[in-house]
């Protein structure tokens, strides 16, 4: 039997902007000699499940609040693909507000700072509120606070934006 197989990634629905579930299939074509030759298709299902955020869109920023009280490596994974395609449409600032956050792995961690740090590098501002007393301490534990711009309100958060962009904005003059 003859088999080419596609694995193709398309979203069922949206679910707070684009983190929903997606609808993963494999579309695979093939060539049985019981069925003489003739082609026909079989398909193969996985639904990965949703990472929940709350994504509200500012004229200069986005605020994505995380849902979950977990956060793991594989939902920070997702998280950066959301990114960049929050970031495509001209507004590249971001604000993570982790007030729902209990627990987050080291690899999120470390992750979520890379991904700060690739955004400074490309003149975009990002920014973390709302920390969890316990989560704050455990991130000074691993040495990572300090590499992460924390405010402890997200109107702080904005402030710390608008500044930044007054910052790029007076520097590229």
């Amino acid at each position: 039997m003859q088999q080419q197989c596609i694995a193709l990634k398309r979203p069922i629905f949206n679910v707070l902007h684009g983190l929903g579930p997606t609808f993963q299939y494999k579309y695979c074509l093939n060539q049985d000699s019981k069925n003489k030759g003739f082609p026909f298709l079989l398909f193969t299902f996985d639904v990965l499940l949703p990472m929940l955020v709350k994504l509200d869109t500012k004229e200069k920023f986005h605020v994505i609040t995380m849902l979950e009280a977990v956060l793991t490596a594989n939902m920070t994974e997702e998280l950066q693909k959301s990114f960049d395609a929050y970031t495509q449409n001209g507004v590249n600032n971001i604000i993570l507000n982790l007030e729902n956050v209990s627990q987050m792995e080291l690899e999120a961690a470390l992750k979520l700072c890379g991904m700060q740090q690739n955004s400074y590098e490309n003149n975009h501002s990002f920014v973390f509120c709302s920390l969890q007393k316990d989560v704050e301490q455990w991130l000074d534990s691993q040495e990572l606070l300090e590499l992460m711009n924390v405010t402890p309100t997200e109107s702080e958060a904005m402030d710390i934006l608008q500044m930044e962009e007054i910052e790029r904005e007076m520097f590229n003059d």
